[in-house]
């Protein structure tokens, strides 16, 4: 019955399957870490705020249909450098409300990244 979980200041480096399991888990807190990836196949379902900040993610693996029920994504202070359109590659969810992409070195964003999330409300690239 957990909904909010902060795993913050550890030294994970990877997402565990056993998070799937939390099924109810609505807000997770994974800030100050090791993590390199997101696999958004390894997240609950029902997640709607996912904060991540100051990782080392340069990664963002397939995000499945899933994750539709994520509103808010924070991945202020990673190592991000470009955002997909086409692949399943660095592509945000389709979802999302608010993505902070804040400190990432972000170069390129590839014509159409953008273009299938319609909810988006606030894109912070600074």
């Amino acid at each position: 019955n957990l909904i909010h979980l902060d795993l913050s200041n550890n030294s994970i480096n990877f997402l565990a399957n056993t998070l799937i399991s939390l099924t109810k888990l609505q807000v997770l807190t994974m800030d100050h870490n090791k993590l390199t990836n997101i696999d958004f196949r390894r997240l609950p379902e029902d997640l709607t705020d996912l904060s991540l900040r100051h990782n080392f993610i340069t990664t963002i693996h397939f995000v499945p249909p899933s994750a539709r029920n994520l509103k808010r994504i924070d991945l202020t202070g990673n190592l991000l450098d470009f955002l997909s359109g086409s692949s399943s590659l660095n592509k945000l969810p389709s979802n999302l409300k608010q993505a902070d992409l804040t400190n990432n070195r972000i170069a390129f964003i590839q014509e159409g990244a953008l273009s299938h999330m319609e909810k988006l409300a606030l894109l912070d690239l600074k």
